[in-house]
């Protein structure tokens, strides 16, 4: 699995990673890619930990730890943050919007991944997640829905179903729209936890 950040409109989902890596669908061939992560601490001091992931090159681009895939590119890194961008796209009367997602340019099969995040939206319908997500359509997850500003959703998804077993989304001491939040995943061969500030609200 890749992680991911994903900010976008409900109920659009990206998807971008190997299922033979996962573990964790039926398509799973058990087998995953050279470029496997070790342990890394990205703090974004650098323009370089981002590309577009049209011209990513990993030999040319060998400081770049994510790549950003949508289009219009609405990602970028600023004052040490990455920051991913909702915007108005095409006729302002028609509504429409375009999300930015970021990529990890290394996968995971099993391990920790820990973000700061601050969510962007109270609006109906916007949609922030980090993600670890396969091409099959599984995926362990943060999600924040902008009309529960409040609350982190801790789910995970096993060929493109939602399990519901525990699901979680708890109320956060913090507001995670106008501060930062420590959320922690631990994934291990037979165990998930979710944590948000130290707290372990799902496992």
């Amino acid at each position: 699995m890749r992680p991911a950040v994903l900010l976008g409109i409900a109920p659009l989902f990206a998807s971008h990673a190997l299922a033979a890596c996962s573990g964790m669908n039926s398509a799973d061939q058990g087998s995953c890619p050279s470029d496997k992560c070790s342990a890394l601490n990205e703090s974004f001091s650098s323009s370089k930990a981002l590309v577009l992931s049209s011209s990513y090159n990993s030999t040319s681009d060998k400081d770049a730890t994510f790549v950003s895939e949508q289009s219009p590119d609405f990602a970028a890194i600023k004052d040490g943050k990455l920051v991913l961008s909702l915007k108005q796209s095409g006729d302002s009367s028609a509504g429409t919007f375009a999300g930015s997602t970021a990529y990890s340019t290394r996968w995971i099969h099993y391990g920790t991944v820990t973000a700061r995040i601050q969510s962007g939206s109270t609006a109906a319908g916007v949609i922030s997640s980090l993600q670890l997500q396969d091409d099959a359509g599984s995926s362990i997850d943060f999600d924040w829905v902008g009309i529960s500003s409040n609350r982190a959703q801790a789910n995970y998804y096993t060929d493109n179903q939602l399990q519901l077993s525990q699901a979680s989304a708890p109320v956060l001491s913090t507001d995670p729209t106008k501060s930062f939040v420590e959320y922690k995943i631990v994934w291990l061969p037979d165990s998930l936890t979710w944590y948000a500030n130290g707290f372990a609200v799902r496992t």
